[in-house]
């Protein structure tokens, strides 16, 4: 990823998701994610792991096979959180 600006220990939290965000889509060259991914390190691991959920929704498809690229952009500017599970009430 030639444009990226990230030291290794910011590099190794996205390489720790990569093998998820291939899966579902996530283009790495797109030079869009990539400044965003410059400008957004704080909230990088949240992000990812929020998109990541997004996309595991049961029955969740993708528009079209920009959207994940789009969609983590949207989730590293926005500083999306991942969603906690329910605790379930006894």
């Amino acid at each position: 990823m030639p444009l990226l600006e990230l030291d290794e220990d910011e590099m190794e939290v996205f390489w720790n998701y990569w093998e998820q965000l291939k899966e579902i889509g996530v283009d790495p060259t797109d030079d869009e994610l990539q400044e965003t991914l410059n400008g957004n390190i704080r909230n990088m691991e949240d992000a990812i792991v929020a998109i990541i959920q997004y996309s595991s929704r049961p029955g969740h498809r993708w528009g079209d096979k920009s959207h994940p690229t789009t969609f983590l952009v949207k989730a590293l500017r926005e500083g999306w959180k991942p969603s906690k599970p329910k605790s379930s009430r006894t």
